[in-house]
């Protein structure tokens, strides 16, 4: 877990290539060892990390397998969220290059809204409800996109 952290410093610090670097050591560290929860932290970071670098296809590939961990690891919701929001930063670039990833974000965001509502983490909420609206609004969903940002700006009051 120390090479998870080390990267997340690296990365809030502003040294991406360290930070990445770092972040992938943990990663194969927890592959490794069958760490589920070093698997997900890494992944976690590396979806803020790579968009940070350019490497958009990674961003969702990373959030995608934190998503699945989340599924194992269900006390954590941290792992539903943080990697969703980096995921959502880039989400335009993703839809356009990433066939699958509006449907599969829209399950993330409904996910995280699920779960933030089933434990009163209104920030949480709030944040997955503006993000489902930016993914409604480029597909031309404008009714679901209207009332997932009213629920937000309703939130965020």
């Amino acid at each position: 877990m120390f090479n998870a952290w080390l990267g997340f410093a690296y990365w809030l610090g502003g040294t991406c290539d360290k930070a990445y670097s770092s972040l992938r050591e943990a990663l194969n560290l927890g592959e490794d060892t069958g760490n589920q929860e070093l698997v997900g932290y890494a992944c976690t970071w590396l979806t803020w990390n790579s968009a940070e670098l350019g490497k958009f296809e990674e961003v969702f590939r990373v959030g995608e397998r934190t998503y699945e961990i989340s599924k194992l690891i269900k006390s954590d919701h941290y792992l539903v969220t943080k990697p969703l929001t980096g995921m959502a930063k880039n989400i335009g670039f993703i839809i356009k290059n990433v066939p699958v990833a509006a449907k599969k974000a829209e399950a993330h965001f409904k996910r995280a809204i699920e779960l933030a509502e089933e434990i009163g983490a209104n920030g949480i909420a709030g944040e997955a409800y503006l993000n489902l609206g930016q993914l409604y609004k480029p597909r031309n969903k404008i009714n679901p996109a209207r009332k997932c940002l009213s629920k937000a700006i309703e939130i965020f009051k």
